[in-house]
């Protein structure tokens, strides 16, 4: 098993990626870089990616009103299910990715940001797309470790 990355200024934009960090590790790694620590694990995990790549420093966009009144936690979801603009990540939501994928599923910041940005879009487009992060981050996890071998 590959060992996690530590948080800090010395990380690469692609381990940064490459690791699931908790929103405390986010927030606590703004202040380290006087990055402005408001917001959602989205927002943060932009927020550093930008300054790990550029040195610039986002200034904090307000939020945008939402017009969906679907309920996440309690509507009956379906592969049809239509993302709308008010999507949350849910126990209820939760439930259904388990149901579609099994015990195998987890949610992970490139999929959480893909659901950000599908609004229009169904749950089993959802399903799909976290199938294809996963075999994308399955695949770069053997090449690392192939790497690591020699």
């Amino acid at each position: 098993m590959i060992k996690k990355s530590t948080l800090n200024t010395e990380i690469s934009v692609e381990d940064f990626w490459n690791y699931y960090w908790n929103k405390n590790e986010l927030i606590d790694f703004c202040r380290l870089l006087n990055l402005d620590k408001r917001g959602g694990k989205i927002e943060l995990t932009h927020r550093i990616e930008k300054y790990l790549v550029s040195g610039e420093r986002e200034p904090y966009k307000e939020k945008v009103l939402r017009t969906s009144r679907f309920e996440w936690n309690t509507e009956l979801l379906s592969p049809e299910t239509i993302i709308t603009d008010s999507y949350k990540n849910t126990g209820n939501v939760r439930a259904f990715f388990k149901s579609q994928i099994r015990e195998k599923f987890r949610f992970n910041v490139k999929f959480m940001d893909w659901m950000k940005s599908a609004q229009g879009k169904t749950l089993g487009n959802a399903v799909e797309k976290w199938i294809s992060i996963k075999n994308e981050l399955i695949a770069y996890f053997l090449w690392r470790q192939e790497r690591e071998k020699r």
